[in-house]
């Protein structure tokens, strides 16, 4: 859970918990289920919840086309 975020969190929960699940069922039908928690993304996310370009760690913030990439190759690896 993050301060002040109570219902973000428990979304990401939830989404974590229904992807293990499908996982579980999908698994021996050679069907992938992946659940993506990239972290800090460079979108207008923050800015649209009220934050500042500036309030985002720069060193711990990836753009959108990392995020795919760090994805899909994981996915290739079968990884997750």
């Amino acid at each position: 859970g993050m301060p002040i975020q109570s219902v973000y969190s428990a979304t990401k929960a939830y989404v974590t918990s229904l992807t293990e699940s499908l996982w579980f069922t999908a698994k021996e039908k050679g069907v992938r289920v992946v659940n993506l928690c990239p972290g800090i993304t460079a979108t207008q996310f923050n800015q649209r919840a009220g934050g500042k370009p500036e309030d985002l760690p720069k060193i711990l913030t990836q753009s959108p086309e990392e995020v795919v990439h760090e994805a899909l190759s994981q996915l290739d690896r079968g990884v997750g």
